[in-house]
């Protein structure tokens, strides 16, 4: 297409979307019939049908820039191809748009979370590895969050380095975008259905209503036949309709007049669900009750019928093109073959992630051959592509006849798979796997492949589980998936409408089965715990979690573990035994009934996938078999384990006894099955009590034995209330200490129950039964007799599980029940190293590490370093001469500083490389970067989170075009900053310098890691931890290893410890209150003794206990932090030549240390650290040595950003009458203007560091980080309790006056709490739950200031009032003050002007009164009329409390309410003013405006409720949605509060009491407030 048709093009796409979609959003609208009049709509969908024909203009666009925009482009009904499956809606999308009412949604969505699942654990995804666990936000796919994947993919198409394919495009967009959408409609509609209540929902606008049924239709037949030219053509349109019928036409069918025909399924089933959609929403007398629950059950198998039916076109186009790769096959549209294998890509990812649930290996190998390794497809390759995909079509729905066979492929595909090879057919043929599921210990069973599939709803309910997708987990369990009829399959009818697929069951279904009076284990667990029907109740309980389950702070992990673990041991299992009865029942009478029950006990605890020949199963024969391999007792002829044998032979003769009807001799065969699996309970159990025991554990070890726990406990009752009560208190425990009686105790209760029960105990890998064992723990007094590990040849020697929790307790696939995925791929064999691209060909650099390496460096315990190994040496060295004696065995860390000193000797880079990269006791010191884990780190580390964020904003820093995502430094990924500064010294082109880049390691790698180490150690003890972590076992230790290293004698200067060189850099300072190795000596004994006392801590001071060690080690990192300034110091004299010891590479060392210091200046005042950077670092080449004074007061100046003071650093001992002085701020200095008098108040004034810490860490998605600086602060010291700190949340509370008190009750009412909007923009929840950080860090910062920090200074104020005629009201008085200035606002520096302000931008209202008057227009002479109004009055009022003329204080008191309320009347009404006609960033504006609401109605509200009310009413925000709907109205109340309040118009820049008068709002220009918005880096 010519450029000129490019633009008729868009001139047609302009004339369709302002007249076309125009007519959207008219009430009562309706949309034209779609498919030429065979569907009609019953609710306006055309602006879905119209993102169909932006399709078919990308598919027509020859240009990349045009395609891009197009993809990106808003309608007037603000949606856009892009919106759609973006977890964070574009800011260009108005928040009132259909963007935000449609949303890819987790509720309701089971496929959206499987996608996500699949890319999360592909060879793309960041849990590519089985040992990751991370929780969904922290989960990535190509390096972006794994929630957008569908965008992801989309703009890696897009920004392909190959040549722009505008068809390749659209089909992307179509089969990702509109494929999801059409899926997610569907779920919506049963949602809507199962939501809605005749009875009492009489709120549904059915004129306004979108029916989700006919957005699914809209989404799918597009504009195929709507009489636009070319439309009903499949070649032209756009739609999926159309793509569908493409597919199929490469495809041939066995019977050709009776085809699988995808479209036709769909439309007869859309419209089947259109009308079920009508009935469940249509009121009517006689309605039978409950029907409106069969309505939704309907139509929730319809759309899992239909979802399937959907997935056939996808197969066969992953198999078309696959087969176009194959023979070289050029694209349809004349590209090269290279374009084919992008389309195999494309086909791959959107159609095998289902198969990720039911079979991970084969999951792995189509990914390999069809993404990974696509571009070197060999035919081998295309036959196990085939291979594979025909033999899981069962997991994505669908059968042989439904796909059909390729039309080149057909001549050669008739010979079966077993005689490929000698008959030499070319192609494998597709045969589905029979109804009569066959398994050869156990023979056939009819009609049961439906039923088996239910372990593969147990492991789908399980990964939505991982996914955090709590709600759709339920729905799998309540409504179940797997057993929905297979495309192709003929449909049954039911329920009055022909053509509806019946439902076999669900997991539910099989939890709340009535139970037989003779099942004693579905008795035993009501009656064990008070719980009618238990097994049901309990599973529910795992997946949903009330919020007063003990298992609401457990990790998404966790929640799989314990729910898959409840579905597997306990609902089978009482599933099993009462289906066994039933059948016992039936015997005489239903012959085939009874045998069909008897086959469903047997399948419910062995599954589909146990049946396949190629799998493993998920249930409990996976379960035996993995502790039978575990422990070396399986049966060497089958090596499966000796109960599976038994119970199959059990099954078997029994089914036999069943049909000749010797009905009581099967019925003797069941308690023999339960004896069985209870002796698989006892051993799973006693497995899980040896990896507790080790004392190496983490949370998945504890969930299992949880999960374990709650299957047997309840089953042990009636044999012993003590054994029961033993393993329940041991290991029942999610958060708390497991194991408090003792393993041995715990295995004795085992032992004791197992005999009791009579169990083979030859049959049990992970206990010995003792017969002197007590059989009741209740009774005789004895010792419990110590039991341990059954020690035969074929176990562990040591007695432990073979696969150690330590090394492997997070493998998901080494889990018995969690993660049963098959060991064995079904076609392919696993790929090797070689073939996944771990080999040193692949590597981008000699440097790459493999991905086993980085696993390697993350497997400490929290996130820490390591332990060392096993088998490492035991040995425990004092460090420094005995000055520090570790419990801990800290050599393999010591060996690093070892490292570092062979880097200093070393001649050549090579050298000093593999030194860097040598692993000793599993880290090195490339490992102390690289293995960082960011879960651990943003969540234990902050000068860890400070670091990156500062270096992310100086000028190497980087991001995505969001602002935000994939944060970057020197083009590497930020968390592992360190290594990239080491690499860039180590290959700098001047040469490698060995002394240099040892010491940049020094100061990167391992100065950081100490850090982390006592951080580790502080959150170990908080969260208890420390009581199951070994005996010895101290952070503390590590951290003392990595500072003393290998120093001996304190007093030498040899070697390369950081303590050496701690004490070099403090020889070159005088003058200082003490020498920092001397407070970090006595600080390290302080914390190792701390730490080990946490041990003895009762469980309800643990917080406090964990809360004050970290203060602890916020005080230690101070003076860890001097050493570093000291150096930044005398490498900047060096630099300007102020010090004769200039060293070769002296301009390295000058940015090294600026790099180590200048990011805590970024926290607190970013104008300065950008300049200091700039000058030190990026323009170091031409530094100016006559800025050293100048570069050093900033520094100064700043010291308290460091959190350090001037006699911690002391004075250079080369400094003379040309250096300036380091001065602390005095307190006369603290606000211009005004005279401190406080020391309290001084404090309180460095509220605003706390608050720009935690705005960075929000922007650094560090929200828990974030979140603790609010709840237990980190720079407001209490004088009160000495250690600790004044923390943010705490200081909005009214203390005991009366007045705030009363202030503060209209703000926390019974209704609602106004000032939760701080911590939900803190953690991103309720109404910023779709927010970015940039938007929450905007938000937040107007919340502290206008909110928390106005609530403190309301309470201040009325406290010094009270004491006026006594005294004492001095603190409270500066503090007020304080609140309102703060710290960066008010500190004098020399260096600053002549003002005596600080230059720097601060965060509170003294701050946002300036913006606004800059905004607004209303400043006099540059400065705001209401702060130098409010400065007067905190200066008379300091005046008329000394004089103790009360009354006069209280009046002035008043004047500054009215003066900040000024200040919250032009805030709120300057952001409703931007949200409502603000072209960009409305969204952020709109938030704003929600923040600015609730910091003023409180106070609007007692005066006059209606105001409030209005107010209200008009700026509107939830969790999905914000808006702004009459500013005007907003403006007019705000003047009448503000006439009644007698804040005069003249105090005020924004224009309410005009819009009062005219109805108009004088529209300012759309600038950011500085405090409130972070200006993102953004390429291009």
């Amino acid at each position: 297409m010519s450029y000129s048709q490019s633009k008729t093009w868009w001139l047609f796409l302009l004339l369709f979307v302002l007249g076309n979609l125009s007519q959207h959003g008219v009430f009562g609208a309706t949309s034209e019939p779609l498919l030429g009049g065979q569907y009609v709509p019953t609710s306006d969908v055309e602006y879905i049908v119209g993102l169909t024909e932006i399709i078919e203009g990308i598919a027509e666009e020859p240009y990349h820039k045009n395609g891009t925009d197009l993809y990106k482009l808003v309608t007037p009904d603000g949606i856009s191809l892009e919106s759609i499956t973006l977890s964070t809606i574009p800011t260009s999308v108005p928040l009132n748009s259909d963007s935000h009412r449609f949303k890819l949604n987790t509720l309701t969505n089971p496929l959206y979370s499987i996608y996500m699942y699949a890319f999360w654990r592909s060879h793309n995804g960041s849990g590519k590895e089985s040992s990751t666990t991370e929780e969904k936000k922290d989960m990535q796919f190509l390096e972006k969050k794994v929630d957008d994947y569908g965008h992801t993919i989309i703009m890696d198409e897009l920004n392909k380095e190959s040549k722009y394919n505008s068809s390749l495009t659209a089909d992307t967009i179509r089969v990702v975008n509109l494929w999801m959408g059409t899926v997610q409609s569907l779920y919506d509609s049963v949602q809507e259905c199962d939501n809605y209540d005749p009875e009492y929902d009489d709120d549904l606008d059915f004129a306004t209503f979108v029916n989700p049924v006919d957005k699914a239709a809209a989404f799918w037949f597009g504009d195929y036949d709507r009489g636009g030219a070319g439309t009903s053509s499949a070649d032209a349109s756009g739609s999926l309709y159309a793509w569908a019928e493409r597919a199929k036409e490469h495809f041939s069918f066995q019977v050709p007049g009776n085809a699988f025909d995808a479209n036709a399924q769909f439309k007869e089933n859309i419209l089947l669900l259109q009308d079920v959609m009508s009935n469940c929403l249509t009121k009517g007398e006689g309605q039978v009750p409950g029907e409106e629950i069969q309505k939704a059950a309907d139509m929730r198998r319809i759309v899992d019928h239909m979802v399937s039916i959907m997935t056939v076109p996808m197969v066969q186009n992953l198999i078309h093109h696959a087969v176009n790769v194959e023979m070289g096959v050029e694209t349809t549209n004349g590209f090269p073959y290279a374009n084919s294998i992008d389309y195999l890509i494309l086909y791959g990812l959107v159609t095998i992630p289902p198969i990720r649930i039911c079979d991970e290996n084969s999951f792995n190998n189509l990914y390999n051959i069809t993404v990974t390794h696509a571009k070197t497809e060999r035919k081998s390759d295309l036959y196990s592509m085939l291979t594979a995909i025909y033999s899981r079509l069962t997991c994505l729905g669908m059968t042989c006849e439904a796909v059909g066979t390729h039309n080149a492929l057909k001549n050669e595909a008739e010979v079966s798979p077993e005689d490929t090879v000698s008959q030499g057919s070319s192609w494998p043929t597709c045969v589905d796997p029979k109804n009569d599921m066959s398994d050869t210990r156990f023979g056939s069973m009819d009609n049961m492949l439906p039923f088996m599939k239910i372990d593969l709803d147990i492991r789908t309910i399980g990964t939505l589980e991982e996914m955090e997708a709590r709600e759709a987990a339920y729905d799998i369990f309540h409504w179940g998936i797997s057993h929905r009829k297979l495309a192709g399959d003929p449909l049954a009818g039911v329920g009055g409408h022909p053509g509806l697929a019946q439902v076999a069951h669900s997991v539910q279904d099989m939890a709340e089965v009535q139970y037989h009076e003779k099942n004693l284990v579905g008795k035993a667990y009501d009656e064990a715990t008070s719980l009618a029907d238990f097994p049901d109740k309990h599973t529910y309980q795992t997946i949903i979690l009330r919020q007063e389950s003990e298992l609401q702070d457990a990790t998404a992990t966790q929640r799989r573990i314990i729910s898959e673990n409840s579905m597997v041991t306990i609902d089978m299992h009482n599933f099993a035994i009462n289906s066994l009865y039933e059948a016992v029942d039936n015997c005489q009478g239903g012959l085939q009934l009874a045998e069909q029950q008897w086959n469903r006990a047997y399948a419910s605890i062995t599954g589909w996938a146990e049946a396949d020949p190629h799998a493993n199963g998920f249930l409990m024969f996976r379960v035996a078999r993995y502790l039978c391999k575990e422990s070396g007792i399986c049966d060497p002829a089958t090596e499966d384990s000796k109960i599976n044998g038994q119970l199959s032979k059990l099954f078997n003769d029994g089914r036999a006894l069943l049909t000749q009807k010797k009905c009581e001799e099967a019925e003797e065969k069941i308690p023999q099955v339960e004896k069985l699996l209870l002796a698989v309970l006892i051993d799973l159990t006693a497995y899980f009590t040896e990896a507790l025991s080790t004392g190496l554990i983490d949370d998945s070890d504890l969930a299992e034995a949880y999960g374990a726990a709650w299957a047997l406990w309840p089953l042990m009752r009636n044999s012993s209330v003590d054994g029961s009560d033993v393993i329940k208190s041991n290991l029942a425990v999610i958060k708390g200490t497991p194991l408090v009686d003792g393993k041995d105790v715990v295995l004795n209760a085992l032992s004791s129950f197992a005999i009791n029960k009579g169990i083979d105990c030859s049959l049990l890998g992970w206990l010995t039964c003792d017969d002197s064992a007590s059989t009741d723990l209740g009774t005789g007094g004895a010792t419990p007799t110590t039991i341990s590990p059954v020690a035969s040849a074929p176990k562990a020697a040591t007695g432990t599980p073979t696969i150690s929790p330590v090394i492997a307790a997070a493998n998901l696939t080494a889990s018995p029940v969690v993660a049963a995925s098959p060991t064995t791929s079904p076609i392919i064999t696993t790929p090797t190293d070689e073939t996944l691209g771990l080999n040193s060909d692949d590597e981008e650099d000699d440097d790459t590490m493999g991905s086993q390496d980085i696993d390697f460096c993350a497997s400490g315990i929290g996130g820490g370093v390591p332990d060392a190994l096993m088998g490492y040496s035991n040995t425990i060295d004092d460090l420094l001469n005995g000055a520090y004696k570790p419990t801990s065995n800290v050599d393999h860390i010591v060996k690093l500083t070892e490292k570092l000193e062979l880097i200093e000797g070393a001649a050549t880079f090579p050298d000093g490389l593999s030194y860097y990269r040598q692993k000793d006791g599993g880290i090195s010191l490339k490992c102390l970067s690289k293995g960082s884990e960011w879960n651990h780190i943003i969540d234990d580390n902050p000068l860890y989170v400070i670091y990156m964020y500062g270096l992310w904003l100086g000028d190497d820093g980087d991001n995505d075009g969001d602002g935000y995502s994939n944060k970057m430094f020197d083009d590497g990924d930020i968390l592992f900053y360190g290594d990239t500064i080491v690499m860039d010294e180590m290959e700098k082109s001047s040469g490698f310098d060995p002394i240099l880049s040892a010491e940049t390691i020094r100061v990167m790698n391992m100065w950081m890691s100490a850090i982390t180490e006592l951080y580790r150690a502080a959150t170990i003890c908080r969260s208890g931890y420390v009581k199951r972590a070994p005996v010895g076992f101290n952070p503390v230790d590590f951290a003392a290893a990595f500072w003393y290293g290998t120093a001996g004698d304190p007093d030498s200067l040899d070697g390369g410890s950081m303590y050496v060189w701690a004490k070099k850099a403090n020889n070159e300072f005088m003058n200082q209150v003490n020498p920092p190795n001397e407070q970090i000596i006595a600080r390290f004994k302080d914390l190792q003794e701390f730490y080990s006392s946490c041990r003895n801590i009762a469980d309800d001071q643990r917080e406090k206990h964990g809360i004050q060690m970290k203060h602890m080690v916020d005080e230690m990192t101070k003076w860890m932090t001097v050493p570093l300034v000291q150096n930044f110091i005398h490498h900047l004299a060096i630099e300007s030549g102020l010090d004769e010891d200039e060293s070769d590479d002296e301009r390295n060392r000058m940015v090294l240390y600026a790099l180590s210091v200048l990011p805590f200046i970024s926290i607190c005042d970013e104008d300065t650290y950008d300049d200091l950077y700039t000058d030190l670092i990026s323009n170091i080449d031409s530094y100016d040595s006559a800025t050293f004074r100048t570069h050093l007061e900033k520094l100064y100046s700043r010291f308290e950003c460091l959190e350090i003071r001037c006699d911690m650093v002391g004075d250079s001992v080369h400094s003379d009458g040309s250096w300036p002085n380091c001065v602390p701020p005095a307190l006369t200095d603290g606000i211009p203007g005004y005279s401190m008098t406080s020391d309290v108040a001084r404090e309180i004034l460095k509220f605003d560091l706390d608050i720009s810490t935690i705005l960075s860490f929000i922007v650094m998605e560090a929200n828990d980080a974030a979140l603790e600086i609010y709840e237990n602060g980190r720079n407001v010291k209490d004088f009160d309790w000495p250690g600790s700190y004044i923390a943010l949340e705490s200081i909005k509370q009214p203390t005991s006056n009366p007045i705030s008190t009363e202030i503060y009750g209209h703000f926390n009412t019974a209704e609602y709490d106004f000032t939760k909007v701080t911590r939900n923009a803190i953690t991103g929840e309720g109404e910023f739950l779709l927010a970015s950080p940039l938007i929450r860090s905007s938000s937040a910062s107007l919340a502290f200031a206008t909110i928390d920090m106005h609530l403190s200074s309301i309470d201040d104020m009325q406290m010094a009032l009270s004491l006026c005629d006594t005294g004492g009201w001095e603190d409270h008085w500066d503090s007020a003050v304080a609140a309102v200035v703060g710290f960066t606002e008010g500190q004098a520096s020399v260096t600053d002007g002549d003002d005596g302000g600080s230059g720097i931008n601060g965060f509170l209202f003294y701050q946002l009164s300036e913006e606004l008057c800059h905004h607004l227009g209303n400043c006099d002479g540059g400065k705001s009329i209401v702060n130098t109004k409010l400065i007067a009055a905190f200066v008379n009022g300091q005046k008329k409390l000394k004089e103790k003329e009360c009354a006069e204080a209280r009046a002035t008191q008043q004047d500054i309410e009215k003066y900040l309320q000024a200040i919250l009347i032009d805030s709120l009404a300057r952001q409703v003013m931007l949200a409502q006609y603000a072209t960009s960033m409305g969204d952020r504006h709109c938030l704003n405006a929600h923040v600015a609401k609730n910091a003023l109605l409180p106070l609007i509200r007692p005066t006059n409720s209606d105001w409030a009310d209005a107010i209200a009413q008009e700026v509107v925000a939830n969790a999905t949605s914000c808006h702004v709907n009459d500013a005007i109205a907003v403006y007019k109340n705000l003047h009448e509060y503000a006439k009644v309040k007698g804040i005069d118009c003249d105090l005020l820049g924004s224009s309410i009491c005009a819009a009062a008068v005219d109805d108009t709002i004088e529209i300012a220009p759309v600038e950011p407030l500085q405090n409130t918005e972070y200006t993102p880096n953004v390429d291009g």
